[in-house]
């Protein structure tokens, strides 16, 4: 089949004898829609892989939160200081839903599919924009259906969530928060001072976007806690004591500190409580920001596993949580500040 452009533009197929328009205007539309389409899908990709997955920082200022300050309040060891222990919590915490089944187990499912079914998406686009768009090629139409295979779980995550079981955050803010407030507040009020260790509480505002509020706290202070070894210990959501956990690796891929772990396993089985190590399996834990700075640093909360399935938006007040609950997190937390001292 011979091509030939005539002098007027047009492309002239003398086999068939048909012509078709050259446009030069259309072939710059479509490059300009390439380019375009190349940067906003490489652009969507990267922000939520970085942002999500690796509970990255850099890129707070496209949501910007208002800043709420910190509260820090310091008891003094009675001797030379060798350790410092700060205890967390956070005074704010947005509403979260919850998942109808399966706990943590059903959302880290259909978000990992969702993820590689991202991935194939963004792939397969790159390569069919950088092989020109061509058009009605076996391979393409397969990758077509593979990445039409992934659709069911984007769907499937619609019903997944249950909009009726909505924590207040009562449990994951006030609740912890009091605690810790208590504890300082017994030791003030019995004049007692442990003889080598520094306790510290730390009330974060703001735990989004990324836990500003701990965040801030960590990158601002990095030099002055490095003065003798410093470990942080933030009190997760806190509905009960009977399945209590500690969490030393997120979703991020984020690793506390085994040894802090260790330590808090320690003083619950003097205690007589039962406690388990946990992953937590979706999101960044409250250590998070700590860990990423180079403290050695552990969570203690609740089992994700008992809050995903009891929790709900009526049952998250303050006259749910047990007296003995609070009782025996706040005397889990005297416990381990003892190891550390002794």
């Amino acid at each position: 089949m011979q091509q030939t452009f005539n002098d007027a533009g047009f492309l002239v197929d003398k086999t068939s004898l048909r012509f078709f328009k050259v446009s030069p205007e259309s072939t710059i539309s479509s490059t300009i829609k390439t380019c375009c389409s190349f940067i906003e899908l490489s652009r969507s990709f990267f922000i939520f892989s970085y942002k999500f997955i690796f509970d990255g920082t850099k890129l707070d200022f496209l949501t910007p939160a208002k800043m709420s300050k910190n509260l820090l309040g310091v008891r003094y060891s009675r001797g030379e200081t060798l350790n410092r222990v700060v205890l967390v919590a956070r005074s704010d915490a947005p509403q979260s839903m919850r998942a109808h089944l399966n706990g943590n187990k059903s959302p880290f499912i259909l978000s990992v599919c969702s993820l590689i079914g991202n991935t194939i998406l963004f792939c397969s686009g790159l390569l069919f924009l950088f092989s020109g768009a061509p058009q009605q090629t076996g391979f393409f139409s397969f990758l077509s259906i593979v990445c039409f295979g992934f659709v069911p779980f984007y769907v499937m995550s619609i019903f997944l969530i249950n909009g009726y079981k909505v924590a207040s955050g009562i449990s994951s803010s006030i609740i912890p928060s009091s605690i810790l407030l208590s504890v300082m507040k017994q030791l003030h009020d019995n004049s007692f001072r442990y003889e080598k260790t520094e306790v510290c509480c730390l009330i974060v505002g703001s735990e989004y976007s990324s836990r500003a509020g701990a965040y801030n706290f960590a990158k601002k202070h990095k030099r002055l806690y490095t003065d003798i070894p410093t470990v942080f210990i933030p009190l997760e959501e806190i509905t009960t004591s009977r399945k209590l956990a500690v969490f030393f690796k997120d979703g991020s891929g984020t690793k506390g500190s085994s040894e802090v772990a260790s330590v808090i396993g320690e003083a619950a089985e003097n205690l007589n409580i039962n406690i388990q190590k946990e992953t937590s399996l979706l999101g960044s834990s409250s250590y998070t920001p700590f860990s990423k700075n180079d403290f050695p640093a552990c969570s203690l909360g609740t089992s994700k596993k008992h809050t995903s399935k009891t929790i709900s938006a009526n049952s998250d007040t303050l006259q749910t949580v047990s007296k003995k609950a609070i009782a025996d997190v706040g005397g889990l937390v005297i416990e381990t500040l003892n190891y550390y001292d002794g």
